[in-house]
């Protein structure tokens, strides 16, 4: 026996998947933001020179396809660092990540097995708001070795230090969850492995905010 498909039903069945992708691109579906390479945002490079350190910045790299530093760590303040942070270029607008879950980052170091990714955002709950470290910072950490790689972050895995609560003189309690949609700025500081008094580097090449449906 044979089935003969009408014109009608081939209609509504293309309608019908039409329609289903016209939902998820409408409901689910959210364009990649690249912040690397990009010239929409202001790049900065900085030392733990404002807590006492010494830490040193060698050279400061940038290109059209990366960021880099390099430095050398010494001693002064407890936990010696440099770093790279990125700002939009208009500094009276948030950068708004409330729509992503997942960043891609290619990155790569010597000297240093660790990256530290800090987000800063707008936080109206820290009641001295004069304080340096009156917006809320979330931290997450990235494993690198001396070859360029990708690794996917989820936004789950990142929190905010017990050091920021003690540093505000605040009980994490009197806060609620992180608002994505004001985000200051964010950077790149070497990590806690990072050796010291001896010349180390690492650099940027992609950094990715992806939204991931199935998670």
């Amino acid at each position: 026996m044979t089935f003969k498909i009408s014109n009608k039903t081939i209609y509504i069945s293309l309608a019908w998947s039409l329609c289903t992708i016209l939902v998820y691109f409408g409901c689910f579906y959210q364009k990649d933001l690249v912040l690397l390479p990009s010239k929409n945002y202001l790049i900065d490079y900085f030392n733990d020179s404002l807590d006492k350190g010494n830490s040193q910045i060698l050279e400061k790299i940038k290109s059209d396809t990366s960021v880099g530093i390099k430095f050398v760590l010494k001693e002064g303040f407890i936990a010696p660092f440099v770093g790279i942070s990125f700002k939009n270029i208009n500094s009276k607008q948030f950068i708004d990540l409330s729509n992503y879950n997942r960043i891609t980052i290619n990155a790569s170091g010597i000297g240093t097995k660790a990256l530290r990714l800090f987000f800063v955002t707008k936080e109206a709950k820290v009641m001295n708001q004069s304080h340096r470290l009156a917006q809320r910072y979330i931290e997450g950490d990235i494993f690198i070795d001396d070859k360029n790689k990708d690794q996917v972050l989820n936004f789950k895995d990142f929190h905010t230090p017990e050091w920021w609560y003690d540093v505000i003189d605040q009980d994490k309690n009197e806060f609620g969850e992180v608002d994505w949609t004001k985000v200051l700025s964010f950077s790149f500081n070497s990590g806690v492995n990072t050796k010291t008094n001896q010349e180390c580097s690492y650099n940027l090449k992609y950094l990715c905010f992806k939204k991931d449906n199935t998670l």
